[in-house]
């Protein structure tokens, strides 16, 4: 699996702890919810591309949840699932990091 595709999967499992249980973005970027021994098989590299994502999709939440909003038909921001939502915040911010 590639290394952006663990960050991105990472990123995606912290947002959706982050709606679930208001855990704060410290809590979040220090991967406390992360079982240790899932914890140390990952990269120094994965985790800080992780935290890029994670961290730039919580500073412009606002931005991409109206964004999300302006783009659904026939269904209310509320009735997203919050894993559909956690996926749908990271492919927004996923798409805004330029890879070079």
């Amino acid at each position: 699996m590639a290394s952006r595709r663990k960050a991105r999967i990472l990123a995606v499992q912290a947002l959706y702890a982050w709606d679930m249980s208001g855990q704060t973005l410290a809590d979040l970027l220090s991967f406390e919810w992360l079982d240790e021994d899932k914890k140390e098989h990952y990269e120094p590299d994965i985790l800080d591309f992780s935290k890029l994502m994670i961290a730039g999709t919580i500073e412009q939440i606002d931005v991409i949840d109206s964004i999300i909003k302006q783009h659904l038909e026939h269904w209310t921001f509320e009735r997203l699932r919050k894993v559909d939502l956690a996926i749908l915040r990271i492919g927004h911010t996923a798409s805004s990091i330029r890879t070079t």
